[in-house]
């Protein structure tokens, strides 16, 4: 990821763990998954719940 992507990516993780702390979590943790990495994991990932119509 380059660019203005990595930058957005950048801005919303920072805002995100600016809000965490406003919140009053001690230690705020984000984390970003890029979509192929969350693809991937997503595979071979074992499916403990299916959500029934």
């Amino acid at each position: 990821m380059t660019g203005e992507w990595a930058e957005l990516a950048r801005d919303l993780v920072r805002k995100a763990h600016e809000e965490l702390a406003v919140m009053g979590e001690d230690h705020p943790q984000v984390e970003v998954f890029w979509t192929g990495y969350h693809r991937a994991a997503q595979a071979a990932a074992t499916l403990l719940h299916r959500e029934t119509g």
